[in-house]
């Protein structure tokens, strides 16, 4: 045993007092969310110009559910940006054991709300034990994790549901430190990487990223107070051998991601003004004190800002009660120097709320520019988690300290009190409405869903459709059915809930090529230059590379709140608000133009795109130099037969047919790990038209194959597989030592 700590009194095995809390827990999850646990409603959290769990996060796990239950990989799916390497898109969470049993077994809503439910219930769970390891009486425990499982962090980043999926493992991962503080046993470091693993494949590197750093500062904290330096570091040096560990177990997320971060805005990490753009205001700090004292986004009336300008309520918002609050103050003021658990854990409340604070104090800008890591995310607030994990704990302890050993009836009626203070403000954070009235398919996608070819959509000013029905609506709090409405233009990436592929998308990572067309879920691309709306608010008024540029990636149709004027687009559809227009001029999925150019800085190939030079189907614009001796003759388009054969996730089969040599072009996403396959011979594929696929072909009859083998994902399968056979390896060592 490493500490000889006279007040510990861990717990040895569950009793059956121990299994009643867990069932209190549960209970605590269920019947406070009894929609979602009755299966009548689904959480539609909203963003005020999107909704990140309704455009991002359910959309790509409703897919991921799709290819499981069809027996394939999640590698590739084709309905957002023209294609998109699915497995390497961190948020979706596709090697995640959770995601892939609900969304494997149980109909999408169904999943999502089993989703929503087992991790806040994880959350109670491994709160109660780490709590019960620092001693707390069991009463105090439940208390602790009744306060997180319904903090301000927690239910209020319901939208994003892969950071609450990550975030409810940090208070298991202490719990590992403490007992292995407490018995000197490895096989708790053991236990700490195999959930490190499962947290990196939840699906939120930033929260994985601050568990780390509040991991390493909390064991140095724990055991350097009850060891001689010589015992300590090479239990140090150990703890960060299975962090190792812990990451590779968690490669097969963590390679391909990194493959798609080196591609995309943050390969070189983030400014410092970006990072702290949205910072925390100041007068926030008394959300702790009363929620929406600064107003409440779900009537609309937040005053310190949104997205565009000032704070984010919900990564401003920690609220954990008043009593807790009031609690864990005091016991700082009565323990602090006499309980070296309440030092720790003051520090960590202290800490982390300085780094919340971000550009307020210096503190987070030296931890910016000193702590490597540490300018690869925004939102410094996501500490917050720590802040709120530090006041239960906290306050937990100071259940027993104030009220547990006087008096079990005024103990019981603080725990009412508390829970009804706490769902009565985080009730009102993420609007629920009827699963049936969500479930149904929107007009739109009836009609569209007529046409069994192959084509893709574009909703313009989509965000603003959205906004102007968090407007309609006045917050989320109100009537829902404007959200019920909204549907209907498809903003992305709804689209993939439909089979309905698009040519933008709404997700975090996203590599450069692709965002300086399209943009992304932060900032605006190219094509959002071609188009506005009128200074009346009438129409939509377009130019000729709107047009160009949609008919170049297959976008058939567009789908619009305001009227279009352009000889090319026809008006085919209308529901109550929405237009649906067909592009008369949409150039095929796949094509064969005569000529290439080659421009290697993307931007000067932007702007070339974008100007009247370009004709596509005349010319490629090719990202590289070709390998091979181009042929290049005239009219080569104009006697080709491209006949595609086969057309599904991850494989294409085409006959094409020339009379002159030239680029076939196939309109999807460039990615590496797209091979080409021509005549039985291995072709190369070119990144074309800045984020498109072009194959070079010789005059003649041929046989293309083009198909997706990712050599990031082959790394990781074998690093995880690998990792895992040592952790086996090592448990079943330290087993027959014991």
């Amino acid at each position: 045993m490493i500490s000889a700590d006279k007040n510990i009194n861990f717990v040895n095995r569950f009793n059956r007092e121990d299994w009643c809390i867990i069932f209190i827990i549960l209970l605590l999850t269920l019947i406070p969310f009894y929609k979602l646990s009755l299966m009548q409603g689904t959480v539609i959290t909203d963003d005020i110009f999107a909704s990140d769990l309704m455009n991002d996060r359910y959309p790509l796990r409703y897919f991921l559910g799709t290819l499981i239950t069809e027996g394939r990989l999640p590698l590739w799916t084709p309905h957002i940006y023209g294609g998109f390497p699915l497995f390497a898109a961190v948020e979706v969470g596709s090697f995640y054991p959770p995601n892939l049993i609900f969304f494997g077994l149980f109909q999408p809503l169904i999943a999502l709300n089993l989703d929503i439910l087992f991790h806040i219930f994880l959350t109670g769970v491994f709160t109660y034990l780490y709590a019960r390891s620092l001693n707390l009486e069991k009463v105090s425990a439940l208390f602790s994790g009744l306060i997180l499982m319904y903090s301000g962090f927690f239910i209020s980043h319901l939208k994003q549901l892969n950071m609450v999926n990550a975030a409810c493992y940090v208070p298991l991962l202490f719990f590992m430190i403490e007992r292995y503080r407490q018995k000197g046993q490895f096989k708790y470091l053991l236990y700490f990487s195999l959930v490190l693993g499962i947290q990196i494949l939840a699906g939120h590197p930033q929260i994985t990223y601050y568990t780390i750093l509040g991991s390493m500062a909390y064991f140095c904290f724990r055991l350097k107070s009850t060891l001689t330096i010589k015992q300590y570091l090479p239990r140090l040096c150990l703890f960060s051998l299975t962090i190792g560990i812990g990451f590779a177990i968690g490669a097969i997320q963590l390679i391909p991601t990194f493959e798609l971060s080196s591609l995309s805005q943050r390969s070189g990490g983030v400014p410092y003004q970006f990072a702290t753009s949205c910072n925390y205001h100041p007068y926030d700090i008394l959300t702790f004190l009363y929620p929406f004292i600064n107003g409440n986004p779900g009537t609309a009336s937040y005053k310190l800002g949104t997205y565009k300008v000032g704070s984010v309520f919900w990564e401003d918002y920690g609220y954990v009660g008043l009593i807790p609050l009031f609690l864990a103050l005091y016991l700082i003021v009565t323990t602090f120097i006499s309980r070296k658990i309440t030092r720790v854990h003051t520090f960590f409340l202290i800490c982390s709320f300085l780094l919340v604070l971000g550009a307020v104090t210096p503190f987070f800008k030296i931890f910016f520019y000193l702590v490597p890591g540490m300018n690869y995310f925004r939102f410094p607030t996501r500490f917050l988690l720590f802040t709120d994990l530090s006041l239960a704990i906290l306050a937990g302890m100071g259940l027993t300290k104030f009220f547990v050993k006087r008096s079990y009836r005024i103990t019981a009626l603080v725990f009412v009190i508390t829970l009804a203070d706490l769902w009565f403000f985080q009730a009102r954070q993420n609007p629920v409405v009827e699963m049936e009235k969500w479930e149904e398919m929107p007009e739109t996608v009836k009609f569209l869903k007529q046409d069994q070819g192959l084509f893709r959509i574009f909703s313009p000013l989509s965000r603003l459709t959205h906004i102007l029905t968090y407007r309609e609506a006045k917050g989320w709090e109100g009537d829902l059915s404007p959200y019920l409405k909204q549907r209907e233009v498809l903003q992305p990436s709804s689209n993939v809930l439909y089979n309905l592929p698009s040519c933008d998308g709404y997700i975090n990572l996203t590599p450069q090529y692709l965002l300086k067309i399209w943009g992304d879920e932060k900032v605006e691309g190219n094509i959002s230059k071609t188009y506005r709306l009128s200074p009346d608010e009438k129409e939509i008024q377009v130019n000729e590379s709107f047009v160009k540029i949609l008919s170049l990636f297959n976008a058939k149709y567009l789908l619009s709140w305001w009227p279009i004027s352009h000889p090319a687009l026809k008006e085919v559809f209308r529901s109550e608000k929405t237009i649906v227009y067909v592009n008369q001029r949409v150039f095929p999925r796949c094509f064969v133009v005569p000529h290439s150019l080659v421009i290697q800085d993307d931007d000067e190939a932007v702007r070339f795109l974008f100007s009247e030079k370009f004709s596509p189907g005349e010319t490629v614009v090719l990202s590289q130099p070709p390998e091979e001796e181009i042929k290049e003759e005239a009219n080569a388009s104009q006697n080709a037969l491209v006949e595609l054969k086969k057309y599904n996730f991850t494989e294409i089969l085409l006959r094409v047919k020339i009379d002159s040599p030239g680029f076939l072009v196939i309109s999807d996403t460039y990615y590496p790990g797209w091979k080409a396959n021509i005549d039985g011979k291995i072709g190369r594929v070119y990144r074309a038209n800045l984020c498109q696929r072009a194959v070079y072909l010789d005059s003649g009859d041929h046989q293309v194959r083009i198909y997706f083998v990712p050599s990031s994902l082959t790394l990781g399968i074998v690093i995880s597989s690998f990792s895992l056979l040592l952790f086996v390896v090592l448990l079943r060592v330290r087993r027959d030592k014991a």
